[in-house]
């Protein structure tokens, strides 16, 4: 065969085995020859292989469920930390019904009390609840403002309104707070309930 078409053959069988090559080597890893030629990905969607779909994003450091609801329930009772015979004779009234007021969660407040006469006017109220350690004086002063010292528990205020015949008292005792509020003007019986209710709780 003269020398000339010995050349131009071996160019063609060169050209032909190079693009075999260069089709197998130019695929990118992973896929497969798909219909027409084309390549396809090994999973659906254009995800390669193996890989997943982004999650959500996770909440802020530190984030918590909402806490839960405050409820508060009134009903006739005993109060947990005041007798009524108790009341009776200190205040000189004769109680018809005692109101509970209690609130929930148990982190709330306690529960505070009315003593109400059969006329339905409230002859005692008490209400009580937690203050941080050494806030008790300030806590107080913040009832009841303008009061004299109360002697009772480890201090507090008392402040009598004799025109309009209440007193209030706060006091505390470590880290709690008691609030009575009497239908009458006089110190020395809501000193004597809230030194009673402050043994009690």
């Amino acid at each position: 065969m003269p020398a000339r078409a010995l050349a131009v053959l071996g160019a063609v069988v060169a050209c032909v085995a190079g693009c075999s090559s260069t089709g197998e080597g130019n695929r990118v890893p992973g896929t497969s020859a798909g219909p027409g030629g084309g390549s396809a990905t090994g999973s659906a969607g254009g995800q390669p292989a193996g890989s997943s779909q982004p999650s959500a994003a996770p909440g802020p450091p530190g984030a918590s469920a909402a806490p839960s609801a405050t409820r508060v329930s009134v009903s006739d009772g005993s109060c947990p930390y005041l007798g009524e015979d108790f009341v009776e004779a200190t205040v000189g009234q004769r109680i018809a019904s005692v109101v509970v007021t209690t609130t929930e969660p148990p982190s709330g407040p306690r529960p505070q009390c009315e003593f109400v006469r059969a006329d339905g006017d409230v002859a005692v109220s008490v209400r009580t609840r937690a203050v941080a350690p050494g806030a008790g004086l300030a806590a107080a002063l913040a009832e009841v403002p303008g009061g004299n010292p109360a002697n009772a528990g480890e201090g507090g205020s008392v402040r009598v309104d004799s025109a309009q015949s209440r007193t209030d008292l706060a006091a505390w005792a470590g880290t709690a707070l008691v609030v009575v509020t009497l239908n009458q003007a006089s110190s020395l019986e809501a000193v004597e309930i809230a030194k009673a209710v402050l043994e009690g709780l």
